[in-house]
């Protein structure tokens, strides 16, 4: 089941990440182009390419026949129609501490990104010159940003370095010029 939380209410993810807008610099450039992003729960666990997971950033769409549909449900649930919908495991929220709660939201905000062409330059809708969106994959460079900032908070990130440094070790994790 999915729940559309009181986007202003006091335990919402909006106003956490209106927080993180202001205080992180990795994210004023994508807040300075006012994305509509709204947050959904998940009850009864969250799922993501077969892997459990505590959030998920989404750019809704559906395509073919029932798109019209779609669109027109999400605005009637939410008001408007998203630029990104980020979801987050509903029992997680409700027991997790305010820090790990920034954190998530932190995470899946770095995923939303304006879409660059292939020379970096950055897109924008012709018609309406409002900017075209796009999702961030994971790399290595947005999991280096939230340790850099919240440290080795999660079981992946401390298996992640466990795993540097054992290649480090063994000699396999050099850099080699």
């Amino acid at each position: 089941m999915y729940v559309f939380p009181d986007h202003d209410g006091p335990e919402s993810p909006m106003r956490v990440l209106d927080r993180l807008y202001v205080s992180h610099q990795e994210l004023h450039a994508v807040a300075a182009l006012e994305p509509n992003v709204r947050f959904a729960f998940k009850y009864g666990g969250l799922r993501h390419r077969g892997r459990r997971a505590l959030g998920v950033c989404y750019m809704p769409s559906v395509q073919g026949e029932l798109r019209p549909l779609f669109e027109q449900l999400l605005h009637d649930a939410l008001g408007l129609y998203p630029d990104f919908l980020i979801v987050i495991e509903a029992e997680w929220w409700e027991g997790a501490p305010e820090r790990e709660r920034e954190i998530l939201v932190f995470h899946e905000a770095m995923h939303m990104m304006q879409a660059e062409d292939e020379y970096g330059t950055p897109r924008f809708n012709r018609t309406t010159g409002e900017p075209i969106w796009a999702v961030r994959p994971h790399d290595v460079e947005e999991f280096a940003c939230v340790a850099r900032r919240y440290g080795a908070w999660s079981g992946d990130l401390v298996n992640f370095v466990e795993a540097l440094r054992e290649g480090e070790a063994t000699g396999k994790g050099r850099a080699r010029a």
